[in-house]
């Protein structure tokens, strides 16, 4: 699942060595996993419209389109993925990624 979440402004991580880090971000993407709502998977007795599903992404596009930093937390195929798309559409944007472990990709 990916969510793009504004609130708030920074987190604290632990690093590989056990210090303490401040990471500060516009846009804090959390790429856990490639579980998500479509309209075809809904959300108990309940599926999304494709109106619905076009607002959702709408309102992700301009969350990121507005945003000077994103910080992706989760380094699995997922999130690689998504910052490297990120990077790669927004060059002048800063956008980092966060991983519990000592690699990438595990």
């Amino acid at each position: 699942m990916t969510e793009v979440l504004h609130a708030p402004k920074e987190i604290k991580i632990e690093t590989v060595d056990g210090s303490i880090e401040t990471v500060e971000y516009d846009a804090l993407c959390l790429v856990t996993g490639a579980s998500y709502m479509s309209p075809w998977k809904g959300d108990g007795d309940t599926l999304c419209t494709m109106e619905q599903r076009e607002a959702e992404i709408k309102e992700c596009y301009e969350k990121v389109k507005a945003s000077l930093n994103i910080l992706c937390v989760g380094a699995g195929a997922t999130g690689v993925e998504t910052a490297c798309y990120l990077k790669e559409t927004y060059p002048e944007k800063t956008v980092s990624i966060c991983q519990r472990g000592a690699k990438f990709l595990p």
